[in-house]
């Protein structure tokens, strides 16, 4: 786990952990010089399948525009691990609204959702499967 003020590819300070799940971190990072924020998804092992699966969802991700999907805008490196630079939104995670707010009725859960489903069906009719 990287630790806030590393440096990631020369260009961004790690500001927080914001996620982690089996296979990657990601974090909020800054650029150096921009002063931009960003997501950084970081694989979390050195192994050549995962890096090569995460490079094509790099890949895919980085062709996709959709406002309801988060572009994929760079590649870095990291002691001998790759991730992915991505636009950062500073939303709330949805397990953790669903958490907080508990079950919901139905027409509420259908506004949280639509534009959700929006970005699926954009992906999907580019030929992506999620």
């Amino acid at each position: 786990m990287l630790e806030p003020g590393t440096v990631v590819d020369g260009r961004f300070i790690v500001e927080q952990l914001v996620g982690q799940g089996g296979l990657a971190e990601v974090y909020r990072v800054r650029h150096t010089e921009l002063g931009s924020l960003h997501a950084l998804k970081l694989l979390s092992f050195r192994k050549k399948k995962l890096e090569e699966r995460l490079l094509l969802e790099g890949k895919i991700q980085a062709q996709l525009r959709h406002p309801n999907l988060v572009a994929v805008t760079d590649l870095v490196r990291h002691d001998g691990r790759v991730g992915l630079l991505m636009e950062y939104i500073d939303h709330e995670a949805l397990d953790s609204y669903i958490e907080r707010h508990g079950a919901m009725e139905c027409e509420p859960a259908l506004a949280l959702m639509a534009p959700i489903l929006s970005g699926i069906v954009a992906a999907h009719d580019a030929g992506v499967l999620h």
